[in-house]
């Protein structure tokens, strides 16, 4: 003889039964969701993480750059350059050159073989057959934006005569290591603030700019405009 079941017992199943198919689909929904969103916005958040890291690293530098007595600090310069706008991290004056500086906040394990740029493959130890090289390098970067920065100038301010930019690749994330097995023609590789100071100060041009107090400020007041922090 079967056991009797009442009708309440049969909607409340039912019900439970509804419910956890509901509660179960929603679920898969908002599984996939996050799946579509992260395939579609992949990229963006990805050059989202790679600007907000290059834009700490620019901060940081600025605040080294106030260090220095007398030096001229513009970030964040953009020229618009004949063949394509030219961005710049900062351009520094001093008394003793002008200074194109790109800075990196890489993280990871790099090598610098002149103008070649080599990331170490994440748990290796470094041999070429452990790197991937980099398309963009911060030492061809910073050579390209000081021979922009010069030629924009003598285009602009022919009477000041520049003959030359100084470039400075500045690696700045202190949890990375950068091997240099030869250091780039015509650019100053730096890895912190202190040695970014010390190589100002002490820096020797290899032609002589005429960079009198007066030409000086007048450069400031020129590159000054092109800078998107005013």
């Amino acid at each position: 003889m079967g056991v009797f079941q009442s009708p309440l017992y049969y909607f409340l199943g039912v019900s439970f039964g509804k419910f956890a198919a509901f509660v179960l689909l929603g679920m898969v929904i908002v599984l996939l969701t996050e799946e579509i969103m992260d395939f579609i916005f992949r990229d963006k958040i990805k050059n989202f993480k790679s600007y907000n890291k290059g834009a700490k690293g620019e901060y940081s530098i600025d605040k080294f750059l106030k260090l220095i007595d007398g030096i001229i600090n513009i970030p964040d310069v953009v020229l618009p350059t004949p063949e394509e706008r030219a961005n710049i991290d900062n351009i520094v004056i001093y008394k003793n050159g002008i200074f194109a500086i790109e800075t990196k906040n890489f993280s990871g394990n790099y090598v610098c073989d002149k103008d070649r740029w080599y990331k170490i493959k994440e748990g290796h130890i470094w041999n070429f057959s452990n790197t991937d090289k980099l398309d963009k390098n911060p030492s061809g970067q910073a050579k390209v934006n000081a021979l922009k920065i010069k030629e924009f100038i003598n285009n602009k301010l022919p009477e000041l005569k520049i003959k030359w930019v100084q470039a400075i690749a500045v690696f700045l994330d202190i949890n990375s290591n950068l091997y240099i097995l030869q250091e780039p023609d015509n650019c100053k590789i730096v890895r912190n603030g202190e040695e970014l100071i010390l190589y100002l100060k002490n820096y020797k041009l290899p032609m002589i700019n005429n960079l009198s107090n007066e030409n000086i400020k007048k450069l400031e007041g020129f590159l000054s405009r092109y800078s998107k922090k005013k």
